[in-house]
Parts: C-alpha cells; structure tokens; sequence
C-alpha cells in the first residue's frame, strides 16, 4: 500500500490543491470534476466559447487569486 502524503507543505500549488479538495470533499462529485478537467485539459477537446464576459473575468480573477503566491515566487 503506497503511503500518502501530507500535502500541506508537498506542493508549491497548495491553494490550488485545498480549491480542489474543498470542492470534490463538499460541493461537486468527483466525476462531475474529472469530466470537466478532462473537458479543459491542454489541448481542449473542446474548446470552450466565453458567451458571459463578466463570469470569465470573474473566473480570471479567481485563478490568479490561486495562484498569486505560485506567480510571486515564480514556481510551478
């Protein structure tokens, strides 16, 4: 059996990671979230049309919220 890792200082994606948990642990199935990250990945299957300009700012905005900490010390 492969011994898991504490996560909490293991990635430099951390709040990222924590996003990811909190939203499979409490709000959304992990399959729902596996479809959309299968949808999304590079390259897209399918690629997505923003038709809401303010939600795909707000999902900008979100991203770099994430990952401000990964951009300030250049780590990915």
């Amino acid at each position: 059996m492969t011994k898991v890792e504490k996560l909490t200082d293991a990635t430099n994606k951390k709040n990222l990671v924590a996003f990811f948990y909190q939203l499979m642990r409490d709000h959304l199935p992990i399959g729902v979230v596996e479809k959309l990250i299968q949808e999304n990945a590079d390259p897209p299957k399918n690629a997505t049309i923003f038709t809401n300009g303010y939600l795909a700012r707000y999902a900008q905005e979100c991203v770099a919220r994430l990952t401000a900490e990964e951009n300030e010390t250049g780590d990915e």
